[in-house]
């Protein structure tokens, strides 16, 4: 039932994005990711979306460390930008509609190759 809900806000979530209205909706997930240029699970987490106006906010909880990003939405796909040690990197996800798991590739600035993430609803 939780994670029905958490899927239902963030599709919601998402069309506020597009709609442009003003109320801050949230979602939250379970991360696991990939290490660029490397296919073992490099790292575990959470993910917080934040949606307010046309503006996504995310943040990633990955055991003490904890990034900020910020990102827009087309449909089922985000965007989004965050800052690294030395320059800024990007990342480009997309959402299942049914099951609401979110699979993406990141890069961070300069870098050569991607690595990748998968959201899964709490």
């Amino acid at each position: 039932m939780r994670r029905a809900l958490h899927v239902v806000i963030l599709a919601f979530a998402w069309q506020v994005m597009a709609l442009g209205a003003a109320a801050a909706q949230t979602a939250t997930y379970d991360l696991v990711g990939t290490n660029p240029g490397s296919s073992a699970v490099g790292y575990r987490g959470t993910v917080t979306l934040t949606v307010k106006g046309q503006v996504l906010t995310v943040v990633w909880k990955i055991g003490t460390d904890t990034s900020v990003g910020t990102g827009i939405a087309n449909g089922n796909t985000l965007a989004v930008g965050y800052p690294g040690p030395n320059e800024p990197g990007v990342a480009l996800y997309t959402r299942n509609p049914t099951s609401g798991v979110v699979n993406g590739y990141w890069v961070p600035g300069g870098g050569t190759a991607v690595g990748t993430e998968t959201w899964t609803p709490k």
